[in-house]
């Protein structure tokens, strides 16, 4: 049970990543 929740929570982790990591190198970049 404690993987499957473990990778429930990485592909959690890189949708939240993919959302905020552009903006992030947006601000960072400008």
């Amino acid at each position: 049970i404690a993987k499957e929740l473990i990778e429930l929570h990485n592909g959690e982790v890189l949708k939240v990543a993919n959302i905020f990591l552009p903006d992030l190198w947006r601000n960072s970049n400008s």
